[in-house]
């Protein structure tokens, strides 16, 4: 069936378009996961589709595959000897042979597909078409997931419930993207029309949008040197008559000031204008957690700005550009999270009690909050501060909860250093009325901290629950020692209120016991910790529902046998100019070789034990693997100073290669220099990650296909 379409269509070229697009797949489906479905469905068509029209080849195609890549099926060997001669299996190990495995496959359609030079030139041309394509779709996932897709939950829930799911590297996720730039880059050196230059301005910002936002500094530095390019090409066609530096020029100009233009404004949003102005741009653009958003911001600037100035702290770099001073009246100043609702005027019985000129803080089912085993719960931090010994406490909050409110509980909650009852709840068996919730409390020396909560058992999240909740005008008055009025709440007992621990027993319609809540677990995104990253949560693993991961999960388990070092091995892990500890894994790799290794370890590689010790030394798990970040270091350590010495000569080869055919195919070059540049601080075996493995195996094919067209010519002469 395949056959008459293929024919009907044009055979040679539907089929290096089919080849095309399946490469593709596999190659981006590290930036957007959901990419490997297609894939695996494109592979299986292929696959089947060989086996039934080009049978008499398979055997022949192999055998000109092995001749073709000698030293990537060598390095591939000794990968999979190494691993099976380890003490364990490594879960990590078995992926990677997996993915080799399908390189190797991808590289025999293509021996089976790609008969000469005039083959592999329409398969350059097809794939160079799918890189912009799919460019722009990682872009726009991209894009959509930072501004309009991430909630906290998600975050938790890829990080910690869901802790097998396919967590996307922000700096490889790049790569296909800068791949689109630059084959757009390349096609402008020639004339467009008016239509395609407009086209291929607009993609050229989307990717441009997409490195700013994506907070990887080698991503940045990298599109810093391609935008200079493209300056200096503008300057360079005012005195150059050549007619594709000047084409280039008139192609990527309006590309250039409008990004530029944007940069300046965007700069200008954040840091010139007022909190107030900038939640309403958020929230003008469709912004549906606008919280989060802004941490995100934050947290990419800073990563910015934090690899010039080390000292910078991040609790202040994002209080300056997203809070202003605290106002009880105004929920916009409480640095507000989780989907919350704000309401322009207070209303419902007793509203009396509540300030003139108050706004409310309402939480319903949008409200994004956390889950623990039995209940899902929200909270909102009103005030840190540090207190002593005799200083007394007073806080409250106004509170309204709806008639048809089916959670579990809306609270003024303490924690710290505190004495008495640290839990104000709001009396459930009077809903639809305003109540003013108090705490009076005594103080240890230390600090505390008081949260907004509400919570409902029984659920995972607050997508069912009815009604809703209202905190208006919190207040929190210290008096010191010496100015202590007489406090109804006084406690003979006094003790140092511990952090909470995750709350296990709030059933439906029990009145829950909050004094183990779920605010334990500090998270951090990047660096530091503000804002979402304030939120203290612990949340039990719960079951993958991807089927591939499940399959797999089932099929080859995880061992969690741990084989410790002897050796005396230690190094600082404190950040380095990398704004992590890169520097630090790449010593401790130096520090296994030359300490731990005996020396036939040394010379012919010591297995991948070394996983489960970076696992241990970096992550704290002896359960869990780490690796170097670098491919010669990896390398070097599981197959020792002949595997390295074989990656060397192979890494020669690939340079060779490309440099002899850059003429015909330049950007296939220039994407294996970027592949290169991201895989050196970040990579493992010689083929991970497989858009690496692909752009260093590849060449290994050309040189093949080119030989043997020019053996053709020759003999036909």
């Amino acid at each position: 069936m395949l056959n008459i379409l293929f024919s009907g269509l044009g055979r040679k070229r539907n089929e290096l378009f089919l080849i095309s697009f399946c490469v593709i797949l596999f190659l981006s489906h590290a930036a957007v996961p959901f990419l490997k479905y297609p894939f695996l469905v494109v592979y299986l068509i292929i696959s089947l589709y060989i086996l039934t029209d080009y049978r008499q080849k398979i055997i022949s195609g192999l055998k000109d595959l092995r001749t073709s890549i000698p030293l990537v099926l060598v390095l591939s060997l000794y990968f999979i000897l190494a691993c099976f001669f380890s003490e364990k299996i490594y879960l990590m190990v078995i992926k990677d042979i997996i993915n080799i495995i399908i390189l190797l496959s991808l590289m025999f359609f293509l021996k089976i597909f790609i008969s000469d030079s005039d083959d592999f030139r329409l398969f350059y041309k097809s794939l160079l078409q799918l890189v912009i394509l799919f460019a722009l779709i990682i872009s726009v996932q991209r894009l959509y997931s930072f501004f309009y897709a991430s909630t906290y939950t998600e975050v938790f829930n890829d990080q910690y419930i869901h802790k097998d799911r396919a967590i996307v590297d922000n700096n490889f996720a790049l790569v296909p993207v800068f791949f689109g730039f630059l084959a757009i880059v390349f096609v402008s050196f020639q004339n467009l029309s008016k239509s395609k230059k407009i086209v291929y301005n607009c993609l050229l910002f989307v990717f441009s949008l997409n490195y700013l936002f994506s907070g990887s500094k080698r991503g940045v530095l990298l599109f810093i040197i391609f935008f200079f390019f493209l300056v200096v090409v503008q300057l360079w066609s005012l005195f150059s008559d050549n007619l594709k530096i000047k084409s280039l020029s008139k192609n990527s100009r309006y590309y250039i000031l409008s990004f530029s233009l944007s940069v300046i404004l965007l700069a200008l949003l954040i840091f010139n204008t007022s909190v107030y102005f900038k939640n309403s741009v958020l929230e003008n653009i469709g912004i549906k957690n606008i919280s989060f958003t802004k941490n995100l911001i934050s947290e990419t600037v800073f990563r910015y700005v934090h690899f010039f100035d080390k000292n910078i702290d991040g609790n202040k770099f994002y209080y300056k550009f997203w809070r202003p001073v605290f106002d009880p009246k105004d929920p916009e100043t409480w640095d507000g999270n989780g989907n919350y609702k704000i309401t322009r005027t207070i209303t419902g019985k007793n509203a009396e009690i509540v300030p003139a000129g108050t706004k409310g803080y309402l939480l319903d089912n949008a409200c994004l909050g956390f889950a623990s085993a039995t209940h899902s719960y929200y909270f909102l931090k009103l005030k840190n501060e540090n207190v002593k010994t005799g200083d007394s406490l007073i806080a409250s909050v106004f509170c309204y909860v709806s008639e048809d409110f089916d959670g579990d509980a809306a609270a003024l909650r303490a924690e710290g250093s505190l004495t008495g009852n640290r839990d104000k709840w709001y009396d459930l068996k009077n809903k639809g009325c305003w109540q003013k919730l108090t705490l009076p409390l005594n103080c240890l020396d230390g600090g505390f901290t008081l949260y907004l909560y509400m919570n409902k058992g029984g659920v995972s999240n607050f997508s069912k629950l009815k009604g809703y909740v209202i905190f208006a005008y919190p207040e929190s008055k210290m008096v010191s020692s010496d100015q202590s009025p007489n406090n109804t709440s006084k406690q003979g007992e006094s003790y140092n209120v511990k952090r909470f621990k995750e709350n296990l027993s709030v059933i439906s319609g029990q009145k829950p016991d909050l004094s183990s809540s779920g605010l334990n677990f500090l998270t951090k995104a990047g660096f530091f910790s503000f804002s979402m990253n304030k939120i203290f949560t612990k949340i039990n693993i719960a079951n993958d529902s991807d089927p591939v991961r499940v399959w797999f999960a089932r099929l080859v388990s995880e061992d969690t046998t741990y084989h410790g070092y002897r050796a005396n091995l230690f190094v600082n892990k404190s950040m380095d100019n990398f704004g992590d500890d890169r520097i630090a894994r790449w010593k401790f790799a130096v520090q296994i070789f030359d300490k731990e290794y005996s020396w036939s370890q040394k010379i012919f590689g010591g297995g991948f034990s070394f996983l489960n010790w970076y696992g241990y030394f970096f992550l704290g798990n002896k359960t869990k693997t780490d690796y170097p970040h670098n491919p010669f270091l990896f390398i070097l350590l599981y197959s020792g100073i002949i595997g390295l010495i074989f990656y060397v000569i192979f890494l020669f080869k690939v340079f060779y290669y490309y440099i002899k055919y850059s003429k015909e195919y330049p950007l296939f070059f220039i994407f294996f220099l970027i592949a290169f540049y991201f895989t050196f601080f970040s990579g493992g075996n010689p083929f991970d990650p497989p858009i690496m493995g692909f752009f260093v195996i590849l060449p290994f094919i050309m040189h093949s296909i080119f030989k043997n067209t020019k053996t053709e010519l020759n003999s036909l002469n």
